[in-house]
């Protein structure tokens, strides 16, 4: 990827668009919004991914996400709230493939270190 910085912002053009990324969101994406949705992203994609691999059927999935700062402003956890729906599902087998998820996630797995993923899961 190339990034060309514009006046106030980065810009990218990717597949699905230009990208553009500066501090002031009425420019572009917040650098936060992209690393917490890079983190989501994977996550559900992962998730999704185990649950078809075990058949496991839902009517939909919603993530909702919390972060959690230091005095420092630095990012010190995520909260991922997975919140399912659909008949017959196990909240046991389901929070063991979201930890499952997380090791398949190059995202999770690049910020482990540094950032707290913690999973929360509501099933509807």
């Amino acid at each position: 990827m190339q990034f060309t910085w514009k006046e106030n912002h980065m810009e990218s053009d990717l597949e699905f668009g230009k990208l553009k990324i500066s501090d002031n969101n009425q420019e572009g994406f917040l650098p936060e919004q992209l690393l917490i949705s890079s983190i989501a992203g994977c996550s559900a994609y992962f998730f999704d991914i185990i649950l078809k691999k075990q058949k496991v059927e839902f009517d939909y999935l919603v993530l909702e996400t919390e972060v959690k700062r230091d005095s420092n402003n630095k990012i010190e956890k995520i909260l991922l709230n997975f919140i399912i729906e659909g008949g017959n599902l196990n909240e046991e087998k389901l929070l063991k493939n979201l930890k499952l998820s997380h090791k398949h996630c190059g995202m999770v797995q690049s910020v482990k270190d540094s950032i707290i993923i913690e999973d929360q899961l509501t099933i509807k």
